[in-house]
């Protein structure tokens, strides 16, 4: 079973970071919406997360911002994160910043045979000396999203059969 599907774009600019990651989740698209949706749940899915604070009132939408600090080899990054596209059951879209760092990540949500095709498609911009670190920067970037992701399907597949492994299957 291909449990993923990474996608590098060809014809690279200097400075610009693209990213395509997909995981097929054996839970049904609302409840993987939903708990992807819940910025808050993030810290249960990326390790390196040590603290998200929604700077926002209610429930998630569109503007809210939240602060993540993200701890990656050698420092602590502190990132403003804001949604910019809530779409139920079908995409959530987010904008993070740091220092020189811009980048944009959709989620879309498709049903897949009573599961989830969960697709991540991400751009940036590097600017600055930064841009000088524009390969690593960019695999940090790739990796977190494969394991963030990973984490995301063993969660919710593990939560729906007791904690016990999802059985592998093609879908």
């Amino acid at each position: 079973m291909e449990r993923f599907v990474s996608r590098k774009q060809t014809g690279r600019r200097d400075g610009i970071i693209e990213i395509e990651e997909s995981v097929v989740i054996h839970r049904p698209v609302r409840e993987v919406f939903a708990f992807l949706a819940d910025i808050e749940n993030w810290a249960k899915l990326q390790l390196a997360l040590r603290e998200s604070e929604k700077t926002s009132p209610g429930p998630v939408k569109v503007g809210d911002t939240f602060l993540q600090t993200l701890e990656i080899p050698g420092q602590l990054i502190e990132l403003l994160c804001r949604v910019t596209a809530l779409e139920k059951d079908e995409r959530v879209s987010l904008e993070y910043s740091w220092d020189q760092l811009l980048l944009w990540i959709d989620f879309v949500f498709e049903p897949l045979d009573g599961g989830t095709k969960l697709t991540s498609r991400g751009e940036g911009r590097i600017g600055g000396l930064l841009a000088l670190f524009e390969g690593p920067v960019n695999s940090e970037i790739e990796a977190q999203l494969r394991t963030t992701l990973g984490n995301l399907k063993n969660h919710l597949e593990s939560q729906a059969t007791g904690g016990k492994p999802y059985p592998s299957r093609e879908l």
